[in-house]
């Protein structure tokens, strides 16, 4: 935006106020989401490791990257379904709304089908080509049979995880995750510890606590929520398509971290000897300990994200990235710092006595890796939702292959524990690639504007208490830009009563963001997002959810048309105006 358009009305320039408020809210909800996926895995290691002896423990980290395998297929549907269902409430249109519930829906059906037929082989020939011994290759197998039988209902429970969010169940969330992790946690023990299962026991509590969440889940969506509900939609592959294609670059990215930690396992035995699983859980038990921050920093901004692109609002998208941006180095800063100064622990909290040789230099050199795990994290959510999905899938296929290279060099030039510098070397190459393609995207908005001297953007932050103020302002920049009266007045009209309506009903600080486009002298958009209670369009709807809307009637007759939503627990309007 023209720096001089904003400058009149600096005084209500945007302060990223509501979406700081919302990054606070899913925050805890998302870490406490990815904490339980913590508990569901990597408790399995802590217990067996704790009550079945270092093998056990190594079985299950040996297992591990095949997990991650077949989680690919789940990270495609979900980020699909989550970046396609966002964009297209952010564009507010109903009908596309209905369409990406009905294939999300059918989408989540047949692949929950794929997932429980083809695990079976792929886990056969990965397991297979380990060539491990008959003692662990028997360990892993009694593993496997557990897990095999949670995947399915953790597919369609990682699917519903993304639903909650989108429709802003985000306490619902929370309790799932804390059940889930508990029912883990206490199957973990009791099958392991007390009734002596050894590794097989972690498998069968994984399953069940797989099988809790995915049934809760299910009938919470269907009682409290519209997900599921698409009358009138006509199955299409064309949508299903169009969904998978927006999860690719997220599932390609996790896809190749498991294919490359399978092979990186194969690469550290021939290293590490026996020690590779020791060390390798241990690092991955760190991992997954740094996944929980990042995986819950961007999953909280998702919706946010998602819900600005569809809207075209991209300075509220650029606040969002910058508050996620602190947010990862005060979060990610201070988990990396607790691993590089007590390794030993990390060590001690998973049952291993004896630390192998560079055992405590191996978890130290991975720690190092997760600012750049967590950076390109959030690069990658802001060019999904610009919809650079092709560029994205380009970048992580070309960068990500890099890792495996990386390290057998270093494997074969330094010391063992230097091939764990090779993630931090592959991490920087795919940040590099990001952050230009965000440049460029940055730069493209700004030549966009200049190439478009007709169309002015004003965003905007407004108090209840300067609602009037701010309205004056309005009137004035728009007198100075030739806008036709009628548009302006009205605009600004509307802005008071919302303002206003947001303010009457709530008992809390509110907080609206909006977004004036004038496109000409003739015409234009104005979009409004607040924390305040659900608006009700009409008497009959405002006296089912006991929300009184009368003021809110002018706003109807001011607008050429409106569109309104009730989506993140937010109201989001968008008003059309014509002279």
């Amino acid at each position: 935006m023209d720096n001089k358009n904003v400058k009149i009305l600096n005084a209500y320039e945007r302060n990223g106020k509501l979406t700081l408020l919302k990054l606070k809210e899913y925050l805890p909800a998302m870490i406490v989401t990815n904490l339980s996926a913590l508990l569901l895995i990597t408790v399995d290691g802590v217990v067996v490791g704790n009550f079945a002896g270092e093998k056990a423990f190594s079985s299950v980290s040996l297992f591990s990257p095949i997990t991650l395998i077949i989680g690919v297929i789940s990270t495609l549907v979900s980020i699909g379904i989550s970046t396609c269902m966002s964009t297209s409430m952010g564009g507010n249109d109903k009908s596309d709304i209905n369409r990406v519930k009905g294939a999300s829906f059918w989408l989540m059906i047949y692949m929950t089908i794929f997932v429980a037929v083809a695990q079976i082989p792929v886990i056969w020939i990965f397991i297979k080509a380990y060539g491990l011994s008959g003692e662990m290759y028997s360990l892993t197998w009694q593993y496997a049979i557990g897990l095999m039988i949670s995947f399915p209902f953790g597919f369609i429970s990682t699917v519903g995880t993304i639903e909650l969010q989108i429709t802003g169940k985000m306490k619902m969330l929370m309790k799932l995750s804390i059940m889930e992790g508990i029912i883990n946690l206490v199957l973990d023990l009791l099958f392991v510890g007390a009734f002596k299962m050894g590794v097989a026991g972690a498998g069968y509590g994984t399953a069940c606590a797989n099988v809790a969440r995915c049934s809760v889940t299910v009938l919470f969506l269907c009682k409290y929520t519209d997900i599921y509900h698409h009358k009138g939609y006509k199955k299409k592959v064309s949508d299903y398509i169009e969904i998978l294609r927006y999860g690719v670059p997220e599932a390609l990215d996790a896809l190749i971290s498991a294919l490359e930690g399978y092979i990186l396992v194969k690469i550290m035995l021939s290293v590490f000897g026996e020690d590779a699983g020791t060390i390798n859980g241990v690092c991955i038990f760190c991992g997954s300990l740094a996944n929980v921050l990042i995986g819950g920093i961007t999953g909280s901004m998702r919706p946010m994200v998602g819900l600005l692109a569809g809207a075209g609002d991209k300075k509220g998208l650029n606040t969002v990235m910058n508050q996620g941006k602190k947010v990862s180095i005060a979060l990610i800063g201070g988990a990396i710092a607790l691993m590089l100064i007590i390794p030993q622990v990390l060590y001690s909290m998973n049952g291993v006595k004896d630390i192998p040789n560079y055992g405590i230099a191996s978890v130290r050199f991975r720690a190092v890796s997760y600012m750049f795990v967590a950076f390109n994290a959030l690069l990658r959510l802001y060019l999904v939702s610009r919809k650079d999905a092709k560029y994205t899938a380009k970048t992580v296929l070309f960068t990500d292959l890099s890792l495996p290279v990386f390290a057998y060099i270093l494997a074969k030039i330094l010391p063992p524990p230097f091939i764990y510098l090779s993630y931090s070397l592959s991490f920087c190459l795919t940040f590099i690639f990001y952050y230009k393609r965000y440049l460029w995207w940055r730069e493209q908005d700004r030549i966009q504007l200049e190439n478009t001297p007709d169309e002015v953007v004003l965003y905007m932050s407004v108090d209840p208490e300067n609602a009037v103020y701010a309205s004056r302002e309005l009137r004035k920049y728009a007198d100075e830009l030739g806008i036709d009266v009628k548009i302006s007045y009205r605009i600004a009209l509307c802005m008071e009563e919302m303002v206003a309506y947001a303010n009457a009903v709530n008992d809390k600080g509110i907080s609206v963001q909006v977004m004036i486009r004038f496109e000409g002298k003739n015409k234009a958009t104005f979009v409004v997002m607040d924390n305040g209670k659900c608006i009700a369009l009409d008497k009959k709807e405002g006296s089912a959810r006991g929300v009184i809307t009368d003021n809110y009637v002018l706003l109807q007759k001011s607008a050429k048309s409106i569109e309104y939503q009730y989506v993140l627990d937010l109201n989001y309007t968008i008003l059309n105006f014509t002279a």
